[in-house]
């Protein structure tokens, strides 16, 4: 072998044209938080990034996945299989990209854009209630739809009806009222922009049902045939309940410390093992590690599961 000086292109050293773009200068989740910064409106950026009252529960979110430890095995060979099946279907990664509202007010691209990325990454995408594209003309190959239950059930059944070629209902249950955003208060923020009187918040507090009780999911359970997902269950209790009243899946979900402040992170509310009265089928085997929640076994009156959920974690 001869040896010899590297040649300067061999180096990579030669002067490159400096990439603009943002998005493509981004290498971690804080680069891409600290462009939307500087390029979102301050009143659009904090109704994203922020969360409700003191945000002592959107700060224990945070420092919950901080604590996230990975235990990897050795000398198993080198090759890694990601791909799983999430209520059936196949999917490359154990992800869902989780429902958000109003996703026009970041990109003019909106849902059809984040569609087009879960479909690109082989994954489910929740398209929310408050979306801005309809269901009906979204593409996506594992589109689901998320599901606010409404003081006029007639438009509720409407909406159900509309998300009959997706393929799985995700019904929020956390969400009786608003969440007491201060940062969007300060900012002045109504949605949709300001009209008259009245702003989104004050219409979605006067419509969206405030007494859902476990009646309601068994009524959702009965009209929609396709998978069911509950999310917002924060407690073991809850989340039996669930699949006793019919659901395939719950989400562990705090709505992203935007709703009730001070609610556990979905981290520390998985329990590290099923409780003897949970049945086994209720918790995945990638159940994150966290202290065990104790409360009394189900009403033995309560219906028999429709099918056995599934221990999704979510902030």
């Amino acid at each position: 072998m001869t040896r010899r000086v590297p040649r300067l292109w061999e180096l990579r050293l030669l002067p490159r044209r400096p990439e603009l773009d943002p998005v493509k200068r981004a290498h971690t989740v804080s680069d891409l938080r600290a462009a939307a910064r500087k390029r979102a409106p301050k009143a659009v950026f904090e109704y994203l990034d922020g969360g409700s009252d003191g945000e002592i529960t959107l700060h224990r979110n945070r420092s919950a996945y901080d604590r996230v430890e990975f235990h990897p095995r050795v000398l198993v060979g080198g090759e890694a299989d990601t791909a799983t099946a999430i209520l059936g279907q196949p999917a490359s990664l154990p992800l869902v990209l989780a429902p958000t509202g109003y996703t026009r007010m970041m990109h003019p691209d909106g849902e059809p854009a984040v569609a087009r990325a879960a479909t690109a990454a082989g994954i489910p995408y929740v398209l929310s209630t408050m979306g801005t594209t309809a269901p009906e003309v979204l593409r996506c190959d594992n589109l689901w739809f998320q599901l606010y239950v409404w003081d006029d059930r007639g438009f509720t059944k409407e909406l159900i009806d509309r998300a009959r070629g997706c393929g799985a209902l995700v019904l929020t249950v956390d969400t009786p009222v608003p969440g007491n955003r201060i940062r969007d208060a300060h900012n002045r923020l109504s949605l949709p922009p300001r009209h008259g009187p009245a702003t989104f918040l004050d219409f979605g507090s006067r419509n969206f049902a405030r007494d859902l009780k476990w009646s309601d999911l068994a009524w959702l359970r009965e009209t929609w045939s396709g998978p069911l997902v509950v999310k917002g269950i924060q407690g073991v209790a809850d989340a039996v309940r669930a699949a006793d009243f019919g659901a395939d899946a719950i989400v562990l979900s705090n709505h992203g410390g935007r709703q009730l402040d001070r609610s556990p992170p979905p981290w520390t509310s998985c329990p590290p093992s099923p409780t003897p009265w949970v049945p086994a089928s209720t918790f995945s085997s990638t159940a994150a590690s966290g202290p065990a929640a104790t409360s009394p076994p189900p009403s033995p009156s309560a219906p028999k599961p429709a099918s056995s959920g599934v221990l999704t974690c979510t902030a």
